[in-house]
């Protein structure tokens, strides 16, 4: 039997990129990027180091502005909207340095 929750629909657009592209100066990180991942499809990220995988990411967090195009969680732009669509991501950083802040 599947979960049925107000906002999940299967049809519906969980993750969206339009031609998003991210440069560092001459330096292009991630070009023209489109995507759609819908409700209850689950997305991984595979290349090789320097591929775009981590910037991907961060421009869907709205960790980083792209220098054109644009991403959307949920229908909700991530620039336009960068609390609210936080709602809807979870992320777990390759090095967490949460706890070397910490003295006991």
């Amino acid at each position: 039997m599947e979960k049925s929750y107000p906002f999940y629909n299967k049809l519906f657009i969980m993750i969206s990129t339009k031609n998003i592209t991210k440069k560092y100066g001459d330096f292009t990180a991630v070009s023209n990027l489109s995507f759609e991942v819908q409700a209850g499809e689950i997305l991984c990220l595979l290349g090789a180091n320097g591929a775009g995988k981590s910037t991907t990411i961060n421009l869907l967090l709205n960790f980083i502005q792209p220098t054109s195009g644009s991403a959307a969680i949920n229908g909700l732009d991530v620039v336009k909207n960068p609390i609210a669509t936080k709602n809807f991501l979870t992320y777990i950083p390759e090095n967490l340095m949460l706890y070397q802040r910490y003295q006991p």
